[in-house]
Formats: C-alpha cells, structure tokens, sequence
C-alpha cells in the first residue's frame, strides 16, 4: 500500500490509498488538484511575559487511511498569540492539535504551557474560520519498551474516540514525556505493517509509564 498526494504552490489533492501488486499496471484515473481552503482560528493560550515555542499540526481525518497516520501529519504556523490561519490543504476533513510551551535555551521548548483536544474540521464545502480552541494542562507518558523487539516497533495513540493523537518509531519516542490530555486512550504497536498489540489505557493527572509489548 502506497498514499499518493500532489502538491504544487496554491494547489493539493485530496490523498488517496493505492494498492499495487507485483506484475500489475495500476491505472489511478484522473487525480483532481484544487486550491486550498482556510482553516483559522485561534488557541487559547493565555499572555506570558516568555517567548512561546508552538507545535501545531493537521492530518486527513479519513478513516480509510489510519495505516499512514503518523507521516500524513504536517504542520502550520501560529503566532506567539495563538491564532493561525492556513490554506495549505485541499477541501477536506481534518483534525488539528496544538501544544505550547515557553521558550527555552537555544531556542528549544521549555516548561510545558498546554495542549489541544484534537479538534475536527470539514472544509468540503467551505472555509472553516472563527475557531476558538482551549489549552488545558496535559499529563506526561513515558513509553518504555519491554524487549529489544518492541523498540523496533512503530506505535501509535488514539483517544477512545479513535483520533489520532500521536505516534512514530518507539525507539524515537521511548523515554521522552510525551504530553497526552487527561482520558481514555489505545496504544496500537505495530511491525512491518503487521499488528503487534492494541493495549488500553487511561491518563489521569499523574506521569504515567507505559510499557510497550511485543
């Protein structure tokens, strides 16, 4: 399985899963490109006398394509006030998220300020602009792989929802504090594109340790 998307400036397409199999030729028929449609709005961060340091990001919320969540994620810009405004993205349905923290030395994040829900967007049939989304104090996970086998995995976490929350290789994410807002969660592991496990999970108000399965 492959995803295809085609970027050029002022334009997108919508990214489409393509199956190809050993001897075929695969006709992907007519690829239509539109202008991106806005997405704006603002995170409601609140005055801090520190520079910020944001990372904000919005992926396709399309159910087909879970399998390539995490590469599919892009980010945008926001402003040391917390609004944003993009038209990088083709008519579509997303889900965007956003986490704050002050700015630290060399430029690096600092003491964690606050996190997004994941907040859904439908622009197919217009603009989506006005949006108003709270921070609130995220707990930190830490993943922490049980065998040399599960650092190889890739591992994703979704809200009980089945939203993307975050993901990537475990042995890039083993050890960090990985901010996740209070809540019921699922971590899914996976290797070679094979399910590993999908574990259940909830965040409270304390750090939670995760193990990771093999």
């Amino acid at each position: 399985m492959y995803e295809l998307d085609v970027d050029c400036p002022g334009y997108s397409s919508a990214a489409q899963a393509v199956r190809l199999r050993a001897g075929e030729t695969t006709d992907l028929g007519t690829i239509l490109i539109s202008g991106g449609r806005r997405i704006a709005g603002h995170f409601q961060v609140s005055e801090s006398s520190k520079p910020l340091v944001w990372f904000a990001s919005i992926w396709p919320d399309d159910e087909t394509l879970v399998w390539c969540e995490v590469r599919r994620r892009r980010d945008f810009a926001v402003s040391q006030i917390g609004t944003f405004s993009t038209d990088a993205f083709a008519p579509g349905r997303y889900a965007l998220q956003g986490t704050v923290y002050e700015r630290g030395v060399g430029d690096r994040a600092g003491r964690f300020v606050g996190a997004s829900k994941v907040t859904r967007v439908d622009t197919r049939e217009k603009a989506v602009v006005g949006l108003e989304i709270p921070l609130a104090t995220a707990t930190h996970v830490t993943l922490r792989p049980t065998t040399a086998y599960a650092r190889e995995c890739t591992c994703t976490i979704h809200t009980a929802e089945g939203l993307f929350s975050l993901g990537g290789s475990v042995r890039d994410l083993e050890g960090g504090d990985l901010p996740l807002l209070p809540g019921a969660y699922s971590l899914t592991v996976t290797r070679n594109g094979g399910l590993v496990s999908r574990t259940p999970f909830f965040v409270g108000s304390s750090p939670v340790v995760l193990d990771v399965p093999n």
